[in-house]
């Protein structure tokens, strides 16, 4: 369950004096003036982070690191192979989220991953090679600001343990 953040007691006490209704008047009635514009859309925002960061919490199991690894996912069809090379845009114990120009994968198609992994002091001086089977959960369009195209998203959940080699 979320963790609830308690506001400042001058801000509560601001929020109910602005708030508070008039007698014989509904809120509606009530002329909108800076102040409870102000208030009403700082009391939206607080609620909607709230909620966000709540369901955000439900949902994820593992933690998330925003770690760009070079990725190629690989696509068995009566078609053929489709071969798509990308970045990731984040990666977890469990999978890992990307970005492609174009909409290749629908949610439930299997996927053989390799991410290829840099070399690391204490680690190993020579890039290594992670593979696993993994399994499209979603995609979504993602749209950028101040780009002409839309990109579109995909996470994957790894379907086995990712297997390392040096």
């Amino acid at each position: 369950m979320g963790r609830s953040v308690p506001l400042p007691r001058g801000l509560i006490l601001l929020l109910g004096r602005v708030l508070r209704k008039s007698p014989g008047r509904s809120p509606a009635d009530r002329p909108i003036r800076p102040t409870n514009l102000l208030m009403a859309t700082l009391i939206h925002k607080i609620r909607s982070d709230r909620a966000m960061a709540e369901a955000n919490a439900e949902r994820r199991a593992h933690r998330r690191m925003a770690l760009r690894l070079p990725v190629e996912c690989r696509r068995e069809g009566q078609d053929g192979e489709y071969v798509v090379r990308t970045i990731t845009q984040d990666i977890c114990t469990s999978g890992i989220y990307l970005e492609l120009d174009e909409p290749g994968f629908r949610k439930g198609d299997r996927l053989s991953v390799e991410l290829t992994i840099p070399p690391s002091e204490g680690v190993s001086s020579d890039a290594g090679l992670g593979t696993c089977e993994a399994e499209v959960v979603r995609t979504n369009r993602v749209r950028r600001i101040g780009e002409s195209f839309d990109r579109y998203g995909v996470a994957l959940r790894f379907l086995g343990p990712l297997r390392i080699s040096y």
